[in-house]
């Protein structure tokens, strides 16, 4: 029987205590709500840095990263052809030029994405996430956009080599934003704004990927799925220096 998403999360959450904590300490000094405290609430007060010098430092810096990976007014990356090899097999001219311009739509399609998604902020976010805490989770959905994952979120466990064996996460959740087949599950007591963890869990075995989501211990339904190990639409990437 397979453990459930929350049992996987809890099994792994002892590892990454060590990186938490130096990721809070680091936080305090620089951004202290990138990794605030345990418990910490909308009615918390987090704590104010005697100078800003390290903020200033952590925002210039994302800001540089951001401008490398995305720059706002050229592609961020760029497609091309072999003209030498493709003149010497006798192509024609306007052949290659429907070619490159045909590319070059590419590359437009791509900025037009990347800016009608908001990717920019969520980057931006994720890139102070590695600056300070050296580790972030980005997933990518199908249907667009970037979701940040924070240290506190989420939990990876690796083999010997480096490669990915589990992830799972955490999401709070109030009770109005789940579907029905998920409200389903919860014992309401009519309270809307009552909050629900939502735990997801992507586990390798050697057939590839699966991927299910559990809440209070049961099954979401229909949040099942299987992938082969080289499913480029599994976007779920965990980054940093930190392999918690």
């Amino acid at each position: 029987m397979h453990k459930t998403a929350k049992q996987i999360y809890g099994s792994l959450e002892g590892n990454r205590y060590q990186y938490i904590d130096r990721a809070r300490s680091c936080s305090k000094l620089t951004l202290p709500y990138v990794m605030p405290e345990e418990g910490f609430g909308s009615h918390s007060r987090l704590d104010t840095p005697f100078a800003s010098v390290a903020a200033r430092g952590v925002n210039n810096l994302a800001s540089k990263l951001l401008l490398a990976l995305l720059p706002p007014n050229a592609p961020l990356f760029r497609l091309n052809v072999d003209n030498y090899g493709m003149r010497q097999e006798g192509t024609p001219e306007e052949v290659i030029s429907s070619i490159e311009a045909s590319l070059q739509k590419v590359e437009e399609a791509v900025m037009d994405e990347v800016s009608r998604e908001s990717y920019r902020s969520a980057l931006h976010e994720a890139l102070k996430h590695l600056i300070i805490t050296g580790n972030v989770l980005l997933y990518m959905p199908d249907d667009g956009g970037i979701r940040v994952f924070h240290l506190d979120r989420y939990v990876v466990e690796r083999d010997p080599m480096g490669r990915v064996i589990n992830i799972a996460t955490k999401e709070t959740i109030a009770y109005s934003a789940l579907t029905e087949q998920m409200k389903s599950l919860v014992p309401s007591d009519g309270n809307m704004e009552q909050e629900v963890e939502l735990y997801t869990a992507v586990c390798r075995h050697e057939n590839g990927w699966h991927v299910y989501q559990d809440i209070e211990g049961e099954r979401v339904p229909d949040s099942e799925g299987s992938y082969a190990v080289s499913y480029t639409h599994l976007r779920a990437h965990e980054t940093g220096r930190n392999r918690g």
